[in-house]
C-alpha cells in the first residue's frame, strides 16, 4: 500500500500536498519567525531551507492552509512508515506563529489520524515532539 498524499479537507483548515508554489511563503514564515525554527536542526538559512523543503517533498508533506484566504500557514507530515506494521509517526509539525492557540493542531491531527486509522487502516501512530 502506497500512501497517497491527497488533500484533506476540515472544517477551518485543509491540508494540501506540498508542492514548489509553496516555497515561497513556507520559506517567509519559516525564517522570519523563530518560533518555527529554533524547533528544528536545521537553523534559519535560505540553504536550510532548501534542504528541509526537498526532504518535505520527498516524504510527501503536507501544507496546512486555512480556509478563509486559502493562505498556506504550516506544515506536517507523514513519515517512518511501516506499512508491514500498520504504523506511521506524524510530526515535522510547524505554523506561523499567529495561528498557535487557535485550535488549528486539533484540526491538523485530527485529520491525519482519521486518514490513518479511517482510510488506510493503520493500527499505530506515533508522534514525535520537541520542546
Amino acid at each position: 500500500m502506497v500512501i497517497e498524499n491527497k488533500i484533506l479537507t476540515g472544517k477551518k483548515f485543509s491540508l494540501v500536498p506540498i508542492e514548489d508554489q509553496h516555497y515561497e511563503v513556507l520559506q517567509n514564515i519559516f525564517l522570519n519567525h523563530s518560533a518555527v525554527y529554533r524547533y528544528t536542526s536545521l537553523g534559519n538559512t535560505p540553504a536550510s531551507f532548501a534542504r528541509w523543503f526537498v526532504l518535505a517533498q520527498q516524504q510527501r508533506a503536507w501544507v496546512v492552509v486555512e480556509h478563509t484566504d486559502n493562505k498556506p500557514i504550516g506544515s506536517t507530515r507523514l513519515y517512518n512508515v511501516d506499512e508491514k506494521a500498520g504504523a506511521v509517526t506524524i510530526g515535522y509539525t510547524w505554523y506561523h506563529p499567529d495561528w498557535r492557540g487557535s485550535g488549528i493542531n486539533d484540526e491538523v491531527k485530527f485529520l491525519l489520524l482519521s486518514y490513518v486509522f479511517d482510510e488506510l487502516k493503520f493500527n499505530r501512530v506515533t508522534f514525535e515532539v520537541n520542546r
